[in-house]
């Protein structure tokens, strides 16, 4: 801002003070020959100004709400000479941005507050920015392995960058956002569209910032739950179809903040230091789409096939390969099993093993059915999430301040669908799969001079994939080639590295009657990934130096 005496000439020296409201946290610096003062690197929130000045009298503006990323011009403050009381004035908000020419859009508590987020998934706040192409997939906060990002200003969501507290939290090879954090904990998310400046980076798209909010001087917190059953649901009509009850859709989520000045025993309430902690709780069973498929049934397992039919009703005949002549599946022939019956001396014991894999059927209403499957299962993921943040901020001093965030999320998921590796188009295996995270921000603030400003900040990241085999729901037995029959089973690959757990091998059937995702053969489908154990590291260093001169910052 601009600092004036009454005839519109500029006042050298005067003091000016910014106090954080929350914190009482203070920045001093003084107005320069042509009264222009700038006060750099403040932390978000709510702010109040003084300008004083020997033989003038004080001028205060209260209610200023600095944003983060935000050049906010004070505009020019009028001081009278040769009164002692105090002017107190109310600062307006900003309409236009008038000080950079970078488009943002900005969400601060007050509209996160008044926002619906499904699943209480911040990602999904940012539907309500103009220009944004909403994503509205997604049930619980996270999802499995993050929320996709939306199309913001036509581009597509892997190109935006992400972070939380200055760290990116995007995934790897996805680009979703795996980095959790409570709406409960945001003081806001900024979103830079356009003509980005230097310290934005590593991505072409928007930028997206997610501030997590600090203590003050005041104790204050909150304590909330949210519960959905689905006894307060109707059936749905494919339930109801398939003579299924009402699909469990179970949420119940627990939060709770608490934030204020640290206090010591002995010492009472620390003046410059303050704590800002944050958990969540999830624990959610919703159930996924009725799965359908045609079984072996008893009789086909030991080779009669004289019941089995197509899908209009009509036989289906089974050639015998050791007799001459043809075998229409459809017709019939001389070259087919007499009835329809394959002799038990003719099953392989390996063969009857493998189709044992699978589940008799329980599904017998064709005129639901119309025969393209006789096996109707619904799989109930069962997810359960913890997350703790916490904020640490020291003032050593008027001119340094240290800030500490850390971030501990321990989601699991239990479910046949869903923990990658397993991909079976039936409830084959009910395994489980967490993508966790443990990550920590540090601040240090430095205010070498009024005019210089230094800005160091450090942040690691450790997001583990795991799906651990031996606390798995099922046992891994139910998987491997011994305990199914399949040890004299051959191998393409004879390493044993290549197979540690002795699985049996992908089965894929063809000629089944049944057709499409409502119908047909099941299958027995994996990849290299099972059982997952990966992870990924990040470390971030940066520093920023502001200098002031004049009207400018450099």
């Amino acid at each position: 801002g601009i600092v004036q005496d009454e005839q519109g000439l500029p006042i050298p020296g005067a003091l000016v003070e910014v106090t954080n409201v929350e914190t009482q946290e203070k920045r001093s610096t003084v107005s320069n020959a042509t009264g222009i003062f700038n006060v750099p690197a403040l932390v978000v929130g709510r702010y109040k100004v003084s300008v004083s000045l020997s033989g003038f009298g004080t001028v205060e503006r209260v209610d200023i709400r600095l944003q983060s990323n935000e050049v906010y011009n004070a505009g020019t403050v009028t001081m009278r000479a040769g009164i002692t009381e105090t002017l107190t004035v109310t600062a307006e908000p900003i309409g236009v941005q008038t000080t950079t020419a970078v488009r943002t859009s900005v969400l601060d508590t007050s509209t996160i507050d008044t926002l619906v987020s499904r699943g209480r998934d911040p990602v999904r706040l940012l539907n309500a920015l103009p220009g944004v192409d909403p994503n509205i997939g997604g049930l619980i906060t996270g999802g499995t392995i993050g929320t996709n990002l939306p199309t913001m200003q036509g581009t597509a969501g892997f190109a935006s960058y992400v972070a939380i507290d200055g760290v990116g939290s995007a995934d790897g090879d996805t680009g979703n956002n795996n980095g959790i954090t409570s709406m409960d904990a945001i003081q806001e998310i900024r979103v830079v569209m356009n003509s980005y400046t230097a310290e934005f980076g590593r991505n072409t798209g928007p930028q997206i910032n997610v501030v997590t909010k600090s203590g003050g001087q005041r104790y204050s917190g909150s304590l909330s739950t949210y519960i959905r059953h689905e006894a307060l649901n109707s059936n749905t009509l494919a339930n109801e179809r398939l003579g299924l009850p009402k699909p469990i859709a179970r949420y119940y989520t627990g939060v709770g903040t608490l934030g204020g000045p640290v206090a010591l025993p002995g010492a009472g309430k620390l003046k410059r230091t303050f704590f800002f902690y944050t958990r969540e709780m999830w624990n959610t069973k919703q159930a996924a789409t009725p799965n359908t498929k045609q079984m072996p049934t008893v009789a086909e397992r030991n080779g009669d096939f004289s019941q089995t039919t197509q899908t209009n009703g009509a036989p289906f005949f089974i050639k015998d390969p050791l007799l001459s002549g043809a075998c229409s599946p459809t017709a019939g022939g001389p070259g087919c099993f007499p009835n329809n019956v394959i002799p038990a001396n003719r099953i392989d014991p390996l063969g009857r093993a493998l189709v044992n894999l699978f589940p008799v059927p329980n599904f017998f209403d064709i005129s639901v059915s119309n025969r393209q499957y006789n096996f109707a299962d619904t799989d109930v993921p069962k997810v359960y999430r913890t997350l703790d943040q916490v904020t640490i901020d020291h003032n050593f001093t008027d001119n340094d301040r240290v800030s500490v965030k850390y971030r501990h999320w321990r989601p699991n998921r239990e479910a046949t669908t869903g923990t990658f590796g397993i991909n079976s188009n039936w409830n084959h295996f009910r395994g489980q799969y967490a993508q966790k995270e443990d990550a920590i921000t540090a601040n240090y603030t430095r205010t070498v001079t009024s005019q210089l400003v230094s800005e160091t900040s450090f942040g690691y990241r450790n997001t583990p994939e795991v799906a651990p085999v031996d606390s798995m729901p099922d046992p891994i037995s139910k998987l491997q080639r011994g305990p199914n029959g399949l040890s004299a089973l051959g191998s393409l690959y004879h390493t044993p590295t290549l197979n540690q757990l002795d699985l049996y091998p992908q089965l894929t059937f063809t000629g089944v009657p049944g057709t499409g995702p409502n119908g047909g053969p099941p299958n027995v489908a994996w990849d290299a990934r099972f059982p997952i154990d990966a992870i990924d590291l990040r470390w971030s260093l940066q520093n920023n130096v502001t200098w002031t001169k004049g009207r400018h910052l450099v």
